[in-house]
């Protein structure tokens, strides 16, 4: 049976109850700093990641392009605690364009190379304040793309990655492909919360194909949710 991982996106982080739970994640903790470290290193103006991804909604909410970055560097960690556990997919389905932590879970980019190409950081040039406002900033946030890839591995263990031609616009139709045409049987939400496919989850489960959390999945984070199921959080959006 094969299995897709889905990175759910840029509002991976829209409730306090995740973020709050998000950092306490070693993996997710790790990236976190690891993200910060390369921004330092930049010509950026100092910016506290670990402080934003665990602030309250209005700071949050403030900069789409650091929200971005943020929910990117959080699904990263996620998908690496993932793996601790279990085998790496055969498929992966994310937004390819702004911050993708499908490309680096992939093998397209690094995560150096998905922090420091960030818009949130490229963007930001010295003398120009960080902008932490009471209104979201959406200038320049481009509409968000979509794609699939398939990495498979030669007999010598060398891994080869391929785009799959899929609908760019409408997540629920890379579901339903991966489903007809690639033979998906398993969907592993890294996000948390069934935010892209929504519409087709019953119809999903009804057909037998499972649709799972990565931190469900996870014997040592039954503490996660506490008390907000991801459903609920789901039914919120």
């Amino acid at each position: 049976m094969s299995e897709a991982v889905v990175f759910q996106g840029l509002n991976a982080l829209d409730f306090e109850e995740i973020r709050a739970s998000v950092v306490r994640i070693p993996e997710v903790t790790r990236r976190i700093m690891e993200a910060q470290q390369l921004w330092d290193a930049s010509e950026a103006p100092h910016f506290d990641l670990f402080n934003f991804v665990a602030s309250e909604d209005r700071v949050l909410m403030s900069n789409i392009r650091l929200k971005s970055l943020a929910s990117a560097v959080v699904q990263v960690g996620l998908y690496e605690r993932y793996l601790r556990f279990h085998k790496a997919p055969r498929f992966f389905v994310g937004n390819t364009n702004g911050d993708a932590a499908v490309k680096v879970a992939a093998g397209i980019l690094t995560f150096a190379e998905l922090v420091t190409e960030s818009p949130a950081l490229k963007q930001l040039r010295p003398a120009a304040p960080l902008q932490i406002a009471d209104a979201p900033i959406l200038s320049g946030i481009a509409l968000t793309e979509y794609g699939a890839y398939e990495v498979t591995k030669s007999e010598k263990g060398e891994s080869a990655v391929n785009e799959l031609t899929v609908d760019k616009i409408d997540p629920d139709k890379i579901i339903a492909s991966l489903v007809e045409e690639h033979e998906v049987r398993g969907f592993i939400n890294v996000g948390p919360g069934n935010l892209l496919y929504r519409p087709l989850e019953d119809d999903l489960r009804t057909a037998e194909i499972q649709v799972l959390e990565s931190v469900d999945l996870d014997p040592m984070l039954a503490w996660f949710w506490g008390g907000m199921r991801s459903r609920e959080l789901a039914a919120a959006q």
